[in-house]
């Protein structure tokens, strides 16, 4: 069975159904489990370090971009059937401040197909909005989105495929970050421009090429700089990648005392 038979959930819900979740971080994660109990991944769990991934650098804070959607399927394999590079992103979430684990924090990944194409979205330009400003899904589509609540250790895994690209931007995947009811992180992931040569090389994305956008002249990541906290570690595991990376977070109580 496909872990994407779990049932959607606004984050909001997510939390209120799990009664003061973050509260009890281990709790939420307990629900998650609870969940995905009757679901089985083909892909078996690894244990690659988190030793050389930027723990406790606090991630850069990128924007959100067009077609992030509040309600997302609670699940660790996002694809959907999308063609395309197995790429095991796991992430570590931890208190920029402390180094510690924050268990129960929510977090979201979305990213285009090999064809440049998101879920849900019209073209841009054509898009609603919903009333906190984020994408109104056109369809019940998901592919490559996902949901999941960090465990014990902080971590997350999502099975998903090394992203494609479009137009104006370098190749990326988008994740947001919710502890409790304040979001403690927006930002991308980005790979080094090696990776995504060798891997558009290979179909289904040796038909599109190289993206023509490079790192260098992507506008979102030139506006944070060589950032710490937006390239995982990646690797081989046989036919997959495996992308490793230690996201730091500011703690609830200073994003408080911004206000925000």
């Amino acid at each position: 069975m496909n872990d994407s038979s779990i049932g959607r959930f606004s984050r909001r819900n997510l939390l209120l159904g799990g009664g003061a979740i973050v509260a009890a971080g281990v709790g939420a994660y307990a629900l998650v489990r609870g969940l995905m109990s009757s679901t089985r991944s083909a892909i078996k769990p690894v244990s690659f370090s988190f030793d050389e991934t930027g723990q406790c650098v606090l991630s850069a804070t990128m924007t959100e971009g067009p077609y992030y959607v509040d309600e997302a399927l609670v699940r660790r394999d996002v694809r959907d059937g999308r063609a395309g590079q197995e790429f095991l992103v796991r992430l570590k979430i931890t208190d920029a401040k402390s180094c510690e684990a924050t268990p129960g924090a929510v977090v979201d990944i979305w990213h285009c197909d090999a064809d440049g194409n998101y879920s849900a979205a019209p073209p841009l330009g054509s898009e609603e909005r919903t009333p906190a400003g984020h994408l109104k899904p056109n369809s019940g589509d998901r592919f490559l989105r996902g949901r999941q609540i960090a465990n014990v250790d902080g971590i997350v895994e999502f099975v998903t495929i090394y992203p494609g690209w479009y137009r104006g931007r370098t190749p990326h995947i988008h994740f947001k970050i919710h502890v409790g009811e304040r979001e403690v992180a927006t930002s991308q992931l980005f790979f080094a421009k090696e990776l995504s040569a060798e891997v558009y090389a290979t179909p289904p994305y040796a038909a599109r090429g190289l993206a023509d956008t490079t790192n260098d002249d992507d506008g979102v990541l030139r506006s944070v700089g060589v950032a710490d906290g937006v390239w995982p570690k990646v690797v081989r595991d046989g036919e997959r990648l495996v992308g490793t990376l230690t996201v730091g977070v500011a703690r609830a109580t200073d994003l408080a005392a911004l206000g925000r």
